[in-house]
């Protein structure tokens, strides 16, 4: 775990097999509600050169 607080929490993979990622992907965006929000954000790099 990378980071959890009260009302959140924050997980560090660092390698995932590529046919997990859209299970992974699924169920984050089941427990979150908002999958729109899930994608807005993947579109986006995480780190800007």
């Amino acid at each position: 775990m990378a980071r959890s607080d009260a009302g959140s929490l924050a997980l560090d993979f660092t390698s995932i097999e590529e046919e997990s990622f859209p299970h992974l992907l699924r169920l984050v965006q089941l427990h979150y509600g908002d999958a729109e929000a899930i994608e807005r954000e993947l579109s986006e790099p995480a780190f800007k050169p």
